[in-house]
């Protein structure tokens, strides 16, 4: 999980970097390396989650071996690995809910302070919710394009449309990420109430640590 927590704070950087961006190329470039990040922890995590569905498939085979039977001294510490698995899922679901809830925020903040830059003007909530869901700025800023010619506008558009269109497209991939992270908690819960054996005394729960070492 140590390469999850990683990319996180690379997306985390990288949309810090983003709330300065006033051109759409920089905003297209940050949003592919943001949704890059995204797809290889979307990788990462079904790696994970497939080695927990070989995991629990196994657990059925290898109940029975003696040594590992509930109560032993394995079943302790797989209760042990289990619960520190859990806490780390939850810890990482926690996090990407808030990093999603933070993209929202700051993009609505963003939001607000370009339309204000440009029209001199603090609009209607409405408005810009309207803006956020659209990301079409261009007829809230009629009488800008009149007053100023839309020449020097049309780089805000550009970068607002561009803006609009990489928080929802980070937005689609963290929820499906989320998904990914509730059906591998799913599966650690399992863990806890199957995980009486699974190769020997000693390795009866190696796979288990193997997971939680290296992610």
């Amino acid at each position: 999980m140590a390469e999850i927590r990683k990319k996180f704070q690379k997306l985390q950087d990288t949309n810090d970097e983003s709330k300065n961006v006033t051109k759409a190329p920089t905003m297209k470039a940050l949003k592919e390396k943001m949704e890059q990040d995204l797809d290889d922890i979307s990788k990462i995590a079904q790696g994970l989650k497939r080695k927990l569905e070989a995991l629990d498939r196994a657990n059925v085979a290898n109940r029975k071996i003696k040594g590992c039977h509930e109560g032993s001294s394995t079943d302790r510490t797989r209760i042990t690995i289990s619960s520190t698995l859990k806490k780390k899922l939850k810890e990482l679901m926690i996090g990407f809910q808030a990093l999603r809830q933070r993209f929202q925020d700051e993009h609505r903040e963003v939001v607000e302070r370009r339309v204000f830059t440009v029209t001199g003007q603090k609009v209607d909530e409405s408005v810009i919710e309207r803006l956020i869901e659209t990301g079409d700025s261009e007829q809230i800023f009629q009488r800008a394009i009149q007053e100023q010619g839309r020449g020097q506008i049309l780089d805000t558009i550009a970068e607002l449309q561009e803006r609009h269109d990489a928080v929802r497209e980070i937005e689609k991939k963290l929820l499906e990420l989320h998904q990914i992270f509730i059906d591998m908690a799913v599966l650690v819960e399992s863990q806890g109430e199957l995980l009486d054996s699974i190769e020997t005394q000693v390795g009866c729960f190696t796979p288990l640590l193997s997971i939680t070492s290296q992610h």
